[in-house]
């Protein structure tokens, strides 16, 4: 079976994706299902940073403020920090072959707290008669988005909630993990934040044993 991102949405650390699925069935050729899942897992960092990449080209396709900044000597490691107040929640593939394209979705929140909702047009990855300025590296950008959302659906590449360790009635928000779910490290973790918390935990019961026989 082969698949397609078509479209992909971030939405409070989770991801809801549509995706074309291909099944060679014997006798009867290619089917093709659309499939919509919303996926409960928290999102890793790399796929939450491919989105935040996206802005760039949000405000380079959209004509927004802060696009003046971005040039060919810098598309590829522009600071992000400069668009802070704009954000891509989402992204739609569609076309086929050169008619393929993108459209970002996202939005910029105003010192006021207000938020102005953007939908860039359909952007080809290439247009020979409105060509856009960094469509190379937008098709990148989006093809990095994919590869993100494609380890996350199918390889559970996810994050950890942070962990909570209760020792003795007491809750320490010292200790987190966040790693790959389902990764071998995630038990080598646990185990060293259990192990510093004991000794942690050992070495504020010889102080208090110290201090009585002092007294």
């Amino acid at each position: 079976m082969r698949t397609k991102i078509k479209k992909a949405k971030l939405k409070d650390r989770s991801l809801i994706v549509d995706l074309e699925e291909y099944i060679d069935v014997e006798g009867a050729g290619t089917v093709t299902n659309e499939v919509t899942k919303s996926c409960g897992n928290l999102v890793h960092d790399d796929l939450v940073n491919a989105f935040d990449n996206l802005k760039k080209h949000l405000v380079c396709i959209c004509d927004m403020k802060g696009s003046d900044l971005i040039n060919n000597l810098n598309i590829e490691d522009f600071d992000l920090e400069l668009l802070k107040e704009y954000n891509v929640s989402g992204f739609t593939v569609g076309g086929n072959d050169d008619s393929e394209g993108a459209t970002l979705i996202g939005n910029r929140t105003f010192k006021s707290g207000k938020v102005l909702n953007i939908v860039s047009p359909f952007t080809k990855f290439n247009d020979e008669n409105d060509p856009y300025k960094f469509a190379s590296e937008l098709v990148e950008d989006i093809e990095r988005c994919k590869y993100e959302v494609e380890e996350y659906v199918f390889n559970n590449k996810c994050a950890v909630k942070q962990l909570e360790m209760d020792f003795e009635g007491e809750v320490d928000k010292g200790y987190t993990v966040s790693v790959m779910s389902g990764d071998q490290s995630f038990s080598e973790a646990l185990e060293e934040v259990v192990s510093r918390k004991l000794r942690k935990s050992s070495g504020r019961k010889k102080n208090v044993e110290q201090s009585e026989e002092a007294a």
